[in-house]
């Protein structure tokens, strides 16, 4: 059956985790913080065995490179790890016309998170045709993981951000959420999928389902950064309503959006619901940012439900983020963040880069069982580059 509301308590029972009880809602929560600077040994860069940065054709050393985006996650069944993360590079049209593209890539860790050793590609970037005709690429962001253990092993999910760019930057109208299911994350690149898009979406791209229709609150969406989040019969799907209007980007209306459907069938057969708005400006403004970009969804080490968030504001050609902040989530049905008695979210952890500002890193991952801890993202740009990296902290809150 499906819950009518998802607690701390029960999703700590329901999902196999260790049933001690969770944190009073309203106890006071002291965040563990870390500021995750280049020149900070408690925050060492994460290898990936078998998958090195890109390279230019020349063998050169190339201006975009590095890993990003990481969605961690263990396999209640076996205890391996899991992670899937971008993969920036370059595609070249011509010898001097480059254009940035980014795709998806795997690996694993057999102990813990101590390291971790490649698999494959996931979704790879590939050349594409606009809807006007013009030539392009398709581009594969800020995958997100969800297991769900059943009686006969572990499915699972997979919810991928998929748009159009060409060398003039990225075609708005193509944005889709991509939302799979597979027997192993090995094995989500050729399942079956469903394609999830809004009124923003230009019917060029085929969208499945168009989420905008389940709500006037979502006419003015475009969705991005998906988070995945198994519980029973249910896959829950979380992620941001960016608005625009002409005169640009509209934080103050924007917000992460959380869905949900029975997981019976197919996914293309899946029939959607939206339960309402688990974050929204005044949030992101309490959070230390404008919007809430780069959702992710966990149970931390006591079983608590956790959103972690990236607190951003727009910018080009890419947002500010100002680090991540984990807080405790109180419901996904209906959404609702945990406050103290005093009425400020309760925030379990928060790392930035101080070294990094004014752009600020990217997007952060994590589960309990891996030893990275939190995993951010740092981001160097500018002067024609993009240099990312994944950087454990430490920090399992």
């Amino acid at each position: 059956m499906r819950p009518s509301l998802i607690t701390l308590t029960v999703l700590a029972a329901a999902c196999g985790e260790r049933s001690t009880t969770a944190p009073l809602p309203n106890a006071p929560v002291t965040p563990r913080t870390l500021d995750c600077a280049a020149t900070n040994p408690s925050c060492p860069a994460l290898t990936v065995i078998g998958d090195a940065p890109y390279v230019l054709p020349s063998g050169a050393t190339s201006p975009t490179r590095g890993y990003a985006d990481p969605s961690l996650r263990r396999d209640p069944a076996t205890g391996t790890l899991w992670l899937a993360y971008s993969w920036p590079h370059l595609t070249f049209a011509s010898a001097s016309k480059a254009t940035v593209t980014v795709s998806n890539h795997l690996a694993r860790s057999d102990d813990g998170g101590t390291s971790w050793r490649f698999v494959r590609p996931l979704w790879e970037s590939a050349a594409e045709t606009g809807k006007s005709g013009a030539g392009g690429y398709s581009n594969h962001e800020v995958v997100s993981l969800a297991p769900r253990a059943t009686a006969a092993g572990t499915i699972w999910y997979s919810a991928r951000l998929q748009y159009f760019t060409t060398d003039g930057g990225p075609d708005a109208t193509s944005f889709r959420i991509r939302v799979a299911t597979a027997a192993s994350p090995d094995q989500l690149v050729a399942a079956e999928d469903v394609v999830l898009g809004g009124a923003a979406t230009d019917a060029y791209w085929r969208p499945d389902v168009d989420l905008s229709s389940l709500s006037s609150e979502l006419t003015p969406c475009l969705y991005n950064d998906p988070a995945v989040f198994a519980h029973s019969d249910t896959l829950y799907l979380a992620m941001q309503c960016q608005v625009f209007d002409p005169d640009g980007e509209r934080p103050d209306r924007e917000f992460v959006a959380v869905f949900s459907t029975l997981l019976s069938g197919g996914p293309r057969t899946w029939k959607w619901r939206y339960h309402g708005k688990l974050a929204t400006s005044a949030d992101a403004a309490e959070l230390g940012g404008s919007s809430l970009m780069q959702t992710d969804l966990v149970l931390g080490q006591d079983g608590a439900l956790l959103a972690v968030f990236s607190p951003s504001a727009p910018a080009s050609p890419l947002a500010i983020h100002y680090g991540c902040r984990v807080v405790e989530v109180a419901s996904l049905a209906p959404p609702r963040l945990s406050r103290d008695d005093a009425g400020k979210l309760r925030v379990r952890a928060s790392v930035g880069a101080s070294d990094l500002l004014p752009t600020g890193p990217a997007a952060c991952g994590y589960d309990p069982a891996s030893a990275t801890g939190v995993v951010i993202t740092r981001r160097a740009m500018g002067d024609g580059q993009l240099v990312v990296s994944l950087n454990r902290t430490g920090l399992r809150p």
